[in-house]
């Protein structure tokens, strides 16, 4: 599942965050989701869904400074199904391994955040790419969609794989 949560907009009005937060919570608990790749998660808001989503495990950094600055893309995957072997993110820019980065003509940093996953009830590796494009740059949707499918290439091989985003 992918789902753009909105980011934290106290100017939101009745669609702020502490107005739908349970609303939010309450549909991935209906959908039940293995996966669920998040856009515009801050970091409060990562940590509410991991406080109300038990069995959910997660992973991400802020694409501000690769910490907890800034959105985050981040991955939840249902723990009692996967066991997550390793994770990483990497920047939609000309330089993708430093954290911050800005790429091409966006308007903000991009990023894109990557695990594998052992499927506990197969034994097999599934690797998750997540990502929110930029809404703005023509220039960096078309750059951040070829640097995706590069890494996804280098990273997972010919091993299963999700985007999401």
């Amino acid at each position: 599942m992918s789902f753009n949560i909105r980011y934290n907009n106290p100017d939101d009005g009745e669609f702020a965050w502490t107005n739908r937060k349970e609303k939010v919570v309450d549909m991935i608990q209906y959908y039940g989701p293995d996966i669920l790749g998040l856009q515009e998660s801050l970091n409060g808001q990562v940590s509410y869904l991991h406080k109300n989503l038990p069995g959910y495990d997660w992973v991400g950094v802020g694409r501000d400074d690769g910490k907890t600055s800034g959105e985050y893309s981040a991955v939840f995957y249902n723990s009692n199904r996967f066991k997550l072997i390793k994770d990483d993110t990497f920047w939609l820019s000309e330089t993708p391994e430093i954290a911050g980065s800005f790429g091409w003509d966006a308007a903000c940093t991009r990023i894109v955040t990557w695990l594998i996953l052992k499927d506990l009830k197969t034994e097999l590796d599934l690797y998750v790419f997540n990502t929110h494009f930029d809404h703005l740059g023509k220039q960096a949707r078309s750059n951040s969609a070829q640097l995706l499918l590069s890494k996804v290439r280098n990273i997972a091989g010919d091993h299963n794989v999700v985007v999401t985003g």
